[in-house]
């Protein structure tokens, strides 16, 4: 099925878009709030001159509202994402995402009436009890509980919000003026937060956002990949298949 190759594809993306975010935040943008800042607005540029370039951004008002949460959502987990990028390993982080699943299958079962055979809902216990088991690691004070791991399940409870709505929005309307919307959302988000961050930006900070500035717009790829995936599949298995991959590719190219 298309949806299940998309996804897949998604995560790969998302998997370089991780990788290369470890190296820049540790390396060059030490500076949580302007990688969310540089990340976001990358993105939802991109965005909103996709849709703008095939000519359909029209929308009904509870589509738009819908997809301008989403985004706005996005920019919020993307801006956990970068704080917990800097403190933590890139391969176990994108592990302790693989709870997001839970959080998309609560969601999808109360608002959008998503059902699954037993062997589905084993299937993504399994990935979130995985997720679970990577992110235990024995620290200074002894105790095997990583504490960021509650970070990242705030970030994957942004997500999975991201994900049921980009759901709830394609459902009656087609990808490109829902991506405008979430474009429009995302960056203004992005903005609030360079209006309330007033960050001395190093030298070597400038080349940074210009690289996360770029990773950004290759993350809008795979978010974009990722959308089409949401569109035609259950928002649930999609978020679980992503999630479920995206450590393993993650770990891989870690690796290299």
């Amino acid at each position: 099925m298309l949806w299940i190759a998309l996804a897949l594809l998604a995560s790969l993306v998302w998997a370089i878009v991780a990788v290369l975010d470890k190296y820049l935040v540790a390396h060059e943008l030490r500076d949580s709030i302007l990688a969310t800042v540089s990340s976001g607005l990358g993105t939802f540029l991109i965005f909103c001159l996709a849709a703008l370039f095939k000519g359909s951004i029209a929308a009904t008002t509870e589509n738009a509202a819908l997809s301008i949460a989403a985004g706005a959502s996005y920019t919020i987990a993307i801006g956990i994402y970068y704080w917990v990028m800097q403190r933590e390993e890139v391969s176990r982080f994108m592990a302790l995402l693989g709870t997001m699943p839970l959080f998309v299958l609560l969601f999808g079962f109360f608002f959008l009436g998503e059902r699954f055979t037993a062997s589905a809902y084993i299937g993504i216990a399994l990935i979130v009890l995985g997720a679970i088991i990577i992110s235990l690691k024995k620290t200074k004070s002894h105790s095997w509980l990583n504490p960021v791991i509650f970070f990242a399940l705030l970030a994957s409870f942004f997500f999975a919000l991201r994900t049921i709505l980009v759901k709830v929005a394609t459902d009656s309307v087609s990808i490109w003026p829902i991506m405008f919307w979430i474009g429009v959302g995302g960056g203004a988000v992005a903005l609030v937060f360079l209006a309330i961050h007033h960050p001395h930006i190093r030298k070597k900070a400038k080349l940074g956002i210009k690289h996360v500035f770029l990773v950004g717009s290759f993350n809008a790829v795979g978010f974009f990949i990722f959308t089409q995936a949401i569109a035609l599949g259950p928002a649930s298995v999609v978020a679980a298949i992503t999630t479920g991959a995206e450590p393993i590719f993650t770990f891989l190219l870690a690796l290299l």
